[in-house]
This record gives structure tokens, C-alpha cells and sequence, in this order.
């Protein structure tokens, strides 16, 4: 899919990597993408995903992409990058520029659009739970052992 999109001779999938590299290849970004999703209450997002810390400490611009709360303010506030709102379809629809402070005026509030995380998004995590359980128990299942 990646293979065919415009984006493709933009993008490198690199599979996993030790922390070290992961860390190395963090501080040799141009730009870090931070996305975080609406609550699918509206209410603002009283998280910072722990990746945030991460960007931090690489000292590169950050793009994040979220609905109001704490990860947005902790951006704003460390000055540390650029802070969007986003609606259901993932278009930007107001932003800050990096080192304003300024709080940031955007259209916001539940909506009735059915998107695909509020149709399936629990489904998947839940299919990766299951899946992940059955693996564990056949993996530590005792096994009997002929005589």
C-alpha cells in the first residue's frame, strides 16, 4: 500500500529497532508527528503518550496533531513544537505556530460523523488482546510428556 502512494519516496518503514537507534533516528528527524485521537466522550484528552518525553528530549520540532487537553498544552507550554486541532477526517482546522503561546481558538464539539475508530477501534485492540492471551496460554501450557 505504502508502495503505491505518492508519500512512498518519503517514507521508510524500519521495522523494530533497539531504544538506542530508535533514539538516534529521533534526534536525526527534521520533523516529529504526534497524533493523539479525540475521546469519543468529547471530552478534552487528559493524557500525554509517553512518546511526547521521548520527542522531548530528541530537541526536533514536533507536529502534534490532537483534540484539546494535556498534550496539546504540554507542547504549547515547552515550546517545543506545533499545535493543530483536527476534526473526525484528520484535516487541520486551526493551529499554533511553534513558540507561541497563545491559547488556541478552534472549532470543537461532538459530533454525530461516524468515522472508522468509532466504528472499529476498540475491535482491533480487543482482536490483539485475544489473540495475544491464546498465544500466552498455548505457549505456557504444560505439556505432557510420554514415558
Amino acid at each position: 500500500m505504502l508502495e503505491d502512494s505518492p508519500i512512498s519516496d518519503h517514507v521508510k518503514i524500519l521495522g523494530y529497532r533497539s531504544h538506542d537507534q530508535s533514539v538516534a533516528w529521533l534526534k536525526s528527524a527534521d520533523l516529529l508527528f504526534l497524533p493523539l485521537h479525540t475521546p469519543l466522550d468529547g471530552d478534552p484528552a487528559l493524557i500525554v503518550p509517553g512518546k511526547a518525553y521521548e520527542y522531548l528530549g530528541a530537541r526536533r520540532p514536533i507536529l502534534a496533531m490532537g483534540p484539546p487537553g494535556d498534550m496539546r498544552n504540554f507542547i504549547r507550554d515547552t515550546n517545543t513544537g506545533l499545535t493543530a486541532s483536527i476534526d473526525p477526517y484528520g484535516r487541520v482546522v486551526a493551529r499554533l505556530e511553534r513558540k507561541t503561546r497563545a491559547p488556541l481558538t478552534a472549532p470543537y464539539a461532538p459530533t454525530k460523523v461516524t468515522t472508522f475508530y468509532s466504528r472499529l477501534g476498540d475491535w482491533f485492540a480487543f482482536l490483539c488482546a485475544i489473540i495475544s492471551t491464546g498465544a500466552l496460554i498455548v505457549r505456557f501450557t504444560p505439556r505432557k510428556t510420554e514415558p
